[in-house]
Parts: C-alpha cells; structure tokens; sequence
C-alpha cells in the first residue's frame, strides 16, 4: 500500500513537471517566432536598411558601448516619436 502512495505520488510529480515543462516550451517558442517576425518586420513604412529586430540589436550594442543607461535610451526614444 506505501508503494501505491509512494508511485501515485511520484507520478503527479512527473505530470506536474512534465504540463510545467510543456508551458515553458510553449513560452520559449513563442518568444522565437516574435524574433523571427521582428527580422522581417520594418522599423518604419519603407526602411530597408534594419528590421525591428537589427535596431534593437544595434541600438543595445550602442547602449553597452558607450555605457548608456536604460533611462537614457527610453529618453532618447521618447524624444523621437514626437
């Protein structure tokens, strides 16, 4: 009867893990697909040279180059869209 416990108790363990697992896998490949797209995606209408994801890239190398903080980055953003 301990063994029954003990395997049923083990067995939801794996299930748990495994639905966990499942989510996980689930969230990580939906986070590829969004960078998939962002490398054909425009910054803007007619912007051939960087897509979504080669600006962001570019703009990071920039951030960490010159040792720029976030906030300097959403400023610099911010002050753009106007």
């Amino acid at each position: 009867m301990l063994d029954d416990i003990e395997t049923t108790t083990e067995s939801k363990k794996a299930n748990c893990n495994t639905s966990t697992n499942t989510n996980r896998v689930r969230k990580e490949a939906t986070k590829f697909l969004k960078l998939l797209e962002d490398v054909e995606q425009e910054v803007y209408p007619g912007c051939k040279k960087f897509s979504t994801l080669s600006f962001i890239v570019q703009l990071l190398n920039i951030k960490c180059h010159f040792g720029l903080s976030a906030k300097a980055i959403d400023t610099l953003l911010s002050s753009t869209r106007k």
